[in-house]
C-alpha cells in the first residue's frame, strides 16, 4: 500500500514530537529541577523532536523517490526482456518462463495450447516486401490479443508462429476459441485478393499430454495436420492423420 507524502510527513512529525515529549517527561521525574527550566527543557525536546522528524522525512522521501525510479527502470527492462518488439506480444523468452511455471502449478489444468502459423507468409515477403509482412504480423497479433479471454496468454513464438495458452479450458473449449480467432484473422486484408489466413493446431493437458513439453510437441504436430488439410483450418492431433499428412507432403 502506498502512503501519501502528506500522511507520511504527519506520521513522522507526530512520532518525533511524541519522542520529544516522552524524553522531557523522563527528565521531569528527576528531583530538583526548577519549573521554568523544566518548561524550557520540554519546549526544547519538542522542537528538537520535530526538527529531527522533518529532516528524517526529507531523507526518507529522497530514498523513496530513488527506489521508485529504480523500480520503474527494472520494470522497463523486464517489459523489454519479455515483449516482442514488433507485435508487442509476449515473446519466446516469456513463453519458456511461463511453461516452467506451469510445471509447478498443476492447479491451472486443464489448459489448451494453440499453435498458430500464418499461411503462405513467405509470399508477403516476396511479393510485397518486409514492410507489408510486418503489417501482416502486427495485424494477426492484434486479432489474437483482441479475441482471447483475460486469463489467456498470447505469445509470438518466432517468425510467423504464435502460441496461445487457454487456461482452465479443455480441448473442446480451446477448439471453439481457436476457430473464432481463425475467422477473425480472415477479415484482415492487405491487398486486393490477398486476405490473411492462419492454420491452428490444438492440444490439451492433461487430455493429450501429461507434461508441458509433450503438450508443445503434440500441439505442433496438430498444426502440421492443419497445414496438410489445406491450411486455414483448426486441427487436433491424430496419429494416423498425421502419418497420412506426412506421406502426402513428401
Amino acid at each position: 500500500m502506498k502512503i501519501k507524502r502528506l500522511n507520511l510527513f504527519i506520521i513522522i512529525l507526530t512520532l518525533g514530537i511524541t519522542a520529544g515529549l516522552f524524553f522531557s517527561y523522563i527528565i521531569s521525574t528527576l528531583n530538583g529541577i526548577d519549573s521554568n527550566v523544566l518548561n524550557l527543557i520540554m519546549l526544547g525536546c519538542t522542537l528538537t523532536g520535530a526538527t529531527v522528524s522533518i529532516v528524517n522525512y526529507f531523507i526518507l522521501d529522497s530514498i523513496i523517490d530513488k527506489l521508485n525510479t529504480s523500480q520503474k527502470i527494472v520494470e522497463g527492462y523486464k517489459y523489454k526482456a519479455f515483449t516482442d518488439d514488433l507485435t508487442l506480444l509476449l515473446n519466446r523468452r516469456a513463453f519458456d518462463k511461463d511453461m516452467n511455471a506451469y510445471l509447478d502449478k498443476k492447479g491451472v489444468y486443464p489448459i489448451t495450447m494453440a499453435f498458430i502459423d500464418i499461411d503462405n507468409f513467405r509470399m508477403y515477403n516476396n511479393k510485397y516486401g518486409h514492410t507489408t509482412s510486418d503489417i501482416v504480423l502486427k495485424g494477426v497479433a492484434s486479432e489474437l490479443k483482441a479475441n482471447v479471454r483475460k486469463c489467456d496468454r498470447v505469445y509470438r513464438y518466432g517468425g510467423e508462429e504464435f502460441v496461445i495458452i487457454f487456461e482452465n479450458a479443455d480441448k473442446e473449449k480451446g477448439l471453439v476459441l481457436s476457430d473464432r480467432i481463425r475467422q477473425r484473422v480472415n477479415g484482415i486484408n492487405i491487398a486486393p485478393g490477398n486476405s490473411v489466413s492462419v492454420s491452428i493446431g490444438v492440444a490439451s493437458c492433461p487430455e493429450d499430454a501429461d507434461t508441458i513439453k509433450d503438450l508443445i510437441k503434440i500441439a505442433d504436430d496438430a498444426l502440421y495436420c492443419a497445414k496438410g488439410k489445406g491450411k486455414n483450418v483448426v486441427s487436433i492431433f491424430d496419429k494416423m492423420e498425421n502419418k497420412n499428412t506426412a506421406e502426402n507432403l513428401y
